[in-house]
């Protein structure tokens, strides 16, 4: 089955500046997340056997599977800017965290996450090969793309996702950042 992740969150992931490591870890919490029907309603939740400590032992499970986060300081931060982002809630009811949201991807669309996200390589790319990388599988899982085959890069645009992903208006700097990024892992992405 492959693992996706809904337009919204990847958005959120995008605009991120607080935190750098925050794509690293919220990929893998979608990647153990399962979906479980529950009162009728579908949710995403990452559920840790019948702990009684489910709650606290969210840093540790990051701690253990993501080799770019070092510290519990580290996963805690980006737990606590996961949960003001509302990309993750602690649900009592059920003992588990929950990344919600996550059916809007049958609305507003979702992105495939490629292997090439968990893999040592991507931990060790800098936070803004991360985004690029992230922002150019988010192009491919487009209409628009889909339709063209052709990743628009019309920096000047006023509306356009690239100015604020990366807080620059330089056309050509933004440019050389993911046509780096698409010749070197674009076979990888395909």
């Amino acid at each position: 089955m492959s693992i996706k992740i809904s337009h919204e969150h990847a958005l959120k992931l995008l605009f991120n500046q607080d935190y750098y490591k925050v794509i690293d870890a919220f990929l893998y919490l979608i990647k153990i997340s399962k979906m479980k029907n529950i009162n009728r309603e579908k949710k995403y939740i990452i559920q840790m056997t019948n702990d009684s400590e489910t709650e606290y032992r969210l840093p540790y499970i990051i701690l253990d599977n993501i080799p770019s986060i070092k510290t519990k300081a580290t996963a805690n931060s980006i737990i606590d800017l996961l949960i003001k982002e509302d990309m993750i809630h602690f649900n009592d009811k059920l003992n588990s965290w929950e990344i919600p949201n996550m059916f809007n991807m049958l609305k507003d669309g979702s992105l495939e996450v490629k292997a090439l996200f968990y893999t040592d390589d991507f931990y060790s790319l800098s936070y803004l090969e991360k985004k690029t990388l992230l922002y150019v599988v988010y192009i491919m899982s487009t209409e628009e793309y889909k339709r063209t085959k052709v990743i628009n890069l019309d920096v000047l645009s006023k509306d356009n996702l690239l100015i604020n992903i990366y807080y620059n208006r330089d056309k050509n700097y933004i440019n050389k950042q993911i046509q780096s990024v698409i010749e070197k892992y674009f076979i990888v992405i395909r």
